[in-house]
């Protein structure tokens, strides 16, 4: 389903389609908030030492942003490669 276009789903793929895009908008928002109060809880402590702990966190985080692009950028290849 995922690999054709909108165009060429019947109706009842496209309605489908619709209610996997609505779970995944739900997912990512559930997800960012729960990132966000406990960060808002952290930020409200006002304490340098948190801040900067804060800091040190996300320059951690980020090399695996650059490996999670790598993979989707390579996700096909990654497949057969597997199989």
């Amino acid at each position: 389903m995922l690999r054709n276009d909108r165009g060429r789903l019947n109706a009842d793929a496209q309605s489908d389609l619709d209610v996997l895009i609505a779970r995944i908008i739900a997912v990512r928002n559930a997800r960012a908030w729960a990132y966000k109060e406990p960060l808002r809880e952290l930020l409200d402590r006002r304490q340098i030492n948190v801040v900067r702990g804060i800091q040190h966190g996300c320059a951690c985080v980020e090399p695996m942003k650059e490996v999670a692009t790598f993979v989707r950028r390579h996700v096909d290849g990654i497949v057969a490669r597997a199989q």
